[in-house]
């Protein structure tokens, strides 16, 4: 990807004087001395500044939706992680007053209401984490299911990836709380979200409330990474890739990438 802005030019070529070499440059700093960042550029053509050449952005005129905050569970994972030994009736007593629910696929699909929601149900997705199926808010009974094949969880929760599940399981939560109160500001209309399915890529991510809960899930996923709200808004700005939801919206069409950013940028101002 070549440079877009003198700044970031200029830039590029002080990190290469800086470390001098690819192999003296630290892991993260070795795309600097790819040679398409500045190899045949028009540097005299380029904007002054990243910024300028993502006015478009914030000009955006069509956008008027604020960001909704996601529940914050840190506090519920963090004690999960210092248990030992935990129980799907532990786990299920810990969320119970948060609308949270651990379900297999046969209950997920009874709490449906169309033919078209339980066909599009993903049973032959893989497995997101052993045991764990996939998650989503229904707007029916305002609960945010977790579809999990209990023993298999269980079993990954109490073994050597159970951080990593936590850390996943966070991260879910936070994108499906945004989706509860997404339904919730919207009592009087009729959300048809469970007719949308992942295994349709382009029609659902391309849904305004998913874009929203996955620039909230692209952020979890940075900050896990130890990368700084600076650094995530220059990746954006690079479009270097830091994350697998970054991957997907870099291929939509630009009004949903714009969109995208935007929620991004929101969310990092808050």
């Amino acid at each position: 990807m070549p440079a877009k802005s003198k700044q970031q030019f200029k830039y590029i070529w002080a990190m290469r004087n800086k470390y001098k070499s690819k192999d003296k440059a630290p892991k993260s700093m070795k795309w600097i001395f790819n040679k398409e960042w500045t190899e045949n550029v028009p540097v005299k053509d380029l904007p002054n500044k990243i910024k300028e050449s993502f006015k478009y952005i914030l000009k955006f005129q069509s956008f008027s939706e604020s960001v909704i905050n996601p529940y914050d569970f840190t506090e519920i994972i963090s004690n999960i992680k210092s248990m030992s030994n935990i129980t799907m009736y532990e786990l299920k007593s810990i969320f119970n007053d948060l609308d949270v629910e651990f379900i297999d696929v046969d209950y997920f699909k009874s709490k449906l209401q169309t033919d078209k929601e339980i066909e599009l149900v993903p049973v032959d997705m893989p497995h997101i984490m052993p045991g764990l199926r996939f998650a989503a808010h229904n707007v029916y009974t305002n609960k945010m299911y977790i579809c999990v094949v209990e023993d298999k969880f269980i079993e990954t929760l109490n073994g050597p990836i159970k951080n990593n599940l936590l850390d996943l399981l966070e991260e879910i939560l936070r994108h499906e709380s945004i989706h509860k109160q997404q339904a919730e500001k919207r009592p009087n209309i009729q959300i048809r979200n469970l007719e949308n399915s992942p295994m349709k890529m382009k029609k659902y991510f391309s849904s305004t409330d998913e874009i929203m809960a996955y620039a909230d899930s692209f952020i979890t996923q940075c900050r896990k990474k130890g990368l700084s709200d600076d650094k995530i808004l220059d990746l954006l700005k690079i479009g270097k890739k830091a994350s697998w939801v970054q991957d997907v919206y870099s291929k939509m069409d630009p009004e949903i990438q714009n969109r995208f950013r935007k929620y991004v940028y929101q969310y990092l101002d808050k």
